[in-house]
């Protein structure tokens, strides 16, 4: 008994206790005679249990700050149950804040100690929202090879009204009851899964067909690239971005126009961030910049579109007729400019990878919600002013940048040869300098060298990375800075010299940078003195 055992050892303090039977004599006597302070565990075994199990495989609910507790009473006292049999913690959380799972008890079919069926007998699994569950929910299918299906129709046959676990890599996946005896391999896994919970549980399946396992053999907490001065830099600019545009565009062409047109920006960043929201998308810096585009061709949208009606305004029509004209001439340069700028993201979500898509996907998202907002909400703010007789006057211009760059006198067309020399001059330079001085490629198409250094206090990694550009950015080389695990450890990467594997770059390389970080080391001591790993990773 787990439970009594666990109690014994606990409460023994060096005195042998009563034995109640001989079976158990030499076990009992063993944990009465043990040291409690030494036990991995505090409490007896079901004390652990916030929930006990309602019948079927699973034995209860345990905290997961617990389950090491847990373990070790099942470990020390293994000889009290069935060698047979197993424990396995359930893989998926039970409560939002991840902190309760299942302990699930496991035995074979009866034939073999392990596994009833080994997972390489998976051809196909899919998941889908299935026809026999009601309201359609989440199922997940599956098809096994012909030696399966035979073992699998003995199984089932065998477990009807049982629950037969689904593990992987030691911890379970599903339990699902056995309703009927399955023959010809195809079956059905239902439950009131989510869509995400049947994703998985497709993917375990078709893991199975893997020989080898998962191990985790390293496991460090990396810290973002940016710094925080980086970030906070980056958020200032931001803001700053959006009240200079906002300004100009007021500026430019009147305070009301301006400010509709704003709105529309704004209402363009909600919609586009939020479904970026909805599809969980996580935030980089290339999204970021796939954002700030997509912005910028909104405001684009606009710009057509109010510059069209100043002409129209010029030939003598009124604010609505010119504004109307406005819209419907501009619409088809907007369609066009943004309908090239998607079919490039798609393009780049293609055929890109990473960081790549994340552009792409912001991109395409931004520039789709500003057909929108752009052209659709603003369109819908001034038919409603019209209909109220407002807006009747406006200019789309300011009274100080009326008559900004009207008349200019400049013919351009007499300037096209000059124009053509010109272009062509800059073309032929930037193909010669392509061909003699190249392109500097980062770590992510060379490779590069990477250092995990420990301080004896916490860093800030973009000054080391200022520190160490000093030293080590040469020649097209780049250097990039970012913590790992603890505020006083950090991976430093760079792909200075990469061709070369001497040890001489080696020893080079790390006579750089006890050059540059002399300021956060001890006097006398170098960087090998702090240098916890190291290795040379491929492009």
């Amino acid at each position: 008994d787990l439970n009594a055992r666990s109690a014994q050892a606990l409460s023994a303090k060096g005195k042998p206790a009563a034995v109640k039977d001989s079976a158990s004599a030499d076990s009992t006597k063993a944990a009465a005679t043990e040291d409690p302070s030494h036990l991995a565990f505090k409490k007896p075994f079901l004390q652990y249990f916030a929930q006990a199990g309602q019948g079927g495989p699973v034995l209860g609910v345990v905290n997961k700050n617990d389950t090491a507790a847990v373990d070790a009473i099942l470990a020390k006292y293994k000889d009290a149950y069935p060698s047979d049999m197993l424990f396995r913690w359930g893989f998926k959380a039970l409560d939002d804040k991840e902190s309760m799972f299942q302990l699930y008890v496991l035995r074979g079919d009866g034939i073999k100690r392990g596994p009833a069926l080994d997972g390489d007998v998976v051809v196909s699994a899919k998941a889908d929202q299935g026809q026999q569950t009601k309201g359609g929910g989440w199922e997940v299918s599956m098809e096994m090879n012909a030696s399966g299906s035979n073992r699998w129709a003995n199984i089932t046959g065998a477990e009807k009204g049982n629950s037969i676990a689904i593990v992987l890599d030691g911890h379970v996946y599903s339990a699902p009851n056995v309703n009927d005896k399955i023959e010809g391999g195809r079956s059905s896994i239902t439950g009131n899964f989510s869509p995400e919970e049947a994703k998985d549980l497709e993917n375990v399946l078709k893991s199975g067909k893997m020989k080898a396992g998962v191990r985790i053999v390293q496991e460090d907490i990396v810290g973002p690239s940016l710094g925080d001065e980086a970030i906070k830099a980056g958020l200032i600019s931001l803001f700053v971005a959006l009240f200079v545009l906002m300004s100009y565009m007021c500026l430019v062409y009147g305070f009301i126009p301006g400010m509709i047109s704003n709105g529309a920006l704004l209402l363009n960043l909600f919609f586009t961030l939020g479904i970026l929201a909805s599809f969980h998308a996580v935030m980089t810096l290339p999204g970021i910049c796939g954002l700030v585009l997509a912005m910028a061709m909104a405001v684009d949208a606009n710009v057509l579109i109010y510059e069209r009606t100043k002409e129209e305004l010029r030939s003598g029509k009124n604010a609505k007729k010119a504004l109307e004209d406005g819209y419907k001439h501009a619409f088809t340069a907007i369609f066009d400019s943004n309908l090239t700028s998607i079919i490039t993201g798609f393009i780049l979500y293609n055929f890109g990878t990473g960081p790549i898509r994340g552009f792409a996907i912001t991109e395409i998202i931004g520039i789709s919600a500003s057909f929108f907002t752009a052209i659709f909400m603003t369109r819908l703010v001034y038919d409603y002013a019209f209909s109220k007789g407002k807006f009747q006057n406006l200019k789309f211009s300011s009274e100080a940048l009326r008559n900004f760059l009207m008349d200019t006198k400049i013919n351009f067309l007499n300037l096209h040869r000059k124009a053509y020399a010109l272009s062509g001059t800059l073309i032929l330079i930037g193909v010669i300098s392509l061909f003699v001085f190249g392109l500097n490629k980062g770590i992510d198409f060379t490779g590069g060298r990477n250092y995990t250094i420990r301080f004896d206090k916490p860093v800030d990694t973009q000054r080391l990375a200022e520190a160490l550009r000093t030293q080590l950015e040469h020649d097209g080389s780049s250097v990039s800075v970012i913590t790992i695990g603890t505020s006083n450890q950090v991976r430093v990467s760079t792909n200075y010299k990469i061709e070369d594997s001497s040890e001489s770059v080696e020893t080079e390389i790390r006579s750089k940078m006890t050059t540059a970080l002399s300021a956060y080391l001890k006097p006398g001591s170098t960087i090998n003195d702090y240098v916890q790993s190291s290795q040379k990773v491929g492009p």
